[in-house]
């Protein structure tokens, strides 16, 4: 006897339970920028979503159609409210589901109502504007959705003829760079690298030789290509190769000076000396603040090699008429380096980023004293065209524009 009256207060609250599941149908997605297969497709999902929050019965799609077909009604472009009370009473639910999905430009926009069949009250709204693919759409703004119409559904009855606002979520721009995602980027920019060495010390002894003059050491241009791994909404990995070479050559030159055991014979030189730092780096970069929708300012560290190819030119003429040139190119192995960063980067679409980035670069420096030297110049001016080092530490100011796919 016991076990009878268990076993049906058992089927009881299962009935019960049961019993506070609402009973609803969905009407198809209004599509707008969107093709009515792609809205459909999402409208079997916003089904599938709103069934599995267990407070609602949700009739199924090809049910709902044959239902209506018996009794002779055509549910295509049934947007307004009007009709979809109509459909939700042949169809004998209590509440009805409708709404629209659009795109402008790159920002898809879901709106829906839960409308009460009886009444022809609207009880919930629900809106969402994303910014990126329509992937995403399905897999997370459609169950955000359903989230939303099934929470409170019951105790948030919104009537036409109440003179109330109706409550409106603000649209929210999405991050459009998912998970997972890639981006290439070039980055373009200027350098300053600070020279170890006798480049600027023997500057002023120089200024002192009869002829001479010297153009200030060059600055230099950075280009290179970045790819980007973006784990997280913060964290992001980085691969990237680079060049930094001298954007004019740097160039001094003597004129009338007499070289040691020439016979007292006036020289007039001039010399030439370019520098390119290639590099190749991995690294991380991680979004330390959100400003508004799409900017952030971030942080990074790169760690990899530089390896220096230079080149010296000479040119110089005898009074005599006879001439000389002097042309060589050196190469040095790769040496360690180590870059932090900062930055502050616009999301200008789903698709592009535009970043502004100042980066200190520290690295070893180069040993340059087994080039070959003359011995016909000034030593000050040995000492300068041949440093016996060369470092390529520095400050960077890049320009980066990033494409994701």
């Amino acid at each position: 006897m016991i076990g009878r009256i268990c076993l049906l207060s058992f089927f009881l609250l299962i009935c019960y339970g049961y019993g506070q599941q609402e009973n609803i149908a969905v009407l198809d997605l209004d599509p707008t920028g969107i093709s009515p297969n792609e809205a459909q497709f999402l409208s079997d999902r916003l089904r599938t979503e709103l069934f599995e929050t267990g407070v609602f019965q949700v009739v199924e799609r090809g049910k709902m159609n044959s239902i209506l077909q018996e009794q002779g009604f055509q549910n295509t472009g049934c947007t307004s409210l009007e009709c979809a009370v109509e459909i939700g009473q042949l169809l004998n639910v209590q509440k009805m589901v409708a709404g629209s999905i659009g795109k402008i430009e790159d920002i898809y926009s879901i709106s829906l109502r839960l409308i009460n069949v009886k009444t022809g009250a609207i009880t919930k709204t629900a809106t969402r504007d994303f910014t990126g693919k329509l992937s995403a759409v399905l897999t997370d703004v459609i169950p955000a959705v359903a989230q939303d119409l099934s929470s409170g559904s019951k105790d948030s009855e919104v009537t036409q003829k109440e003179d109330k606002k109706e409550e409106v979520e603000k649209p929210e721009i999405e991050h459009s760079i998912s998970r997972g995602g890639f981006a290439l980027c070039l980055k373009v920019g200027f350098v300053s690298l600070g020279y170890v060495g006798d480049i600027t010390s023997v500057q002023d002894d120089l200024n002192n030789l009869s002829g001479f003059r010297s153009d200030e050491v060059a600055e230099h241009s950075n280009i290179g290509f970045e790819l980007r791994y973006v784990l997280s909404e913060r964290w992001s990995l980085k691969a990237g190769i680079g060049q930094i070479r001298s954007l004019t050559n740097w160039i001094p030159s003597l004129d009338g000076y007499d070289a040691p055991n020439s016979g007292e014979l006036n020289i007039h030189g001039d010399f030439e000396r370019y520098y390119i730092f290639s590099n190749v780096y991995i690294g991380f970069n991680y979004d330390f603040w959100q400003i508004g929708e799409r900017s952030t300012i971030y942080s990074g560290l790169d760690i990899g090699g530089i390896s220096l190819r230079s080149g010296i030119i000479e040119l110089y003429k005898l009074v005599d008429g006879s001439s000389q040139k002097y042309d060589k190119e050196y190469s040095y192995s790769s040496i360690f380096a180590l870059k932090l960063a900062t930055g502050f980067s616009y999301q200008l679409s789903s698709k592009f980023a535009l970043s502004a980035e100042l980066a200190f670069q520290s690295a070893g420096a180069f040993d340059t004293s087994g080039e070959e030297r003359k011995d016909l110049f000034p030593l000050q001016l040995e000492r300068m065209i041949f440093p016996d080092e060369i470092s390529a530490s520095g400050i960077q100011l890049n320009l980066i524009i990033g494409y994701y796919f």
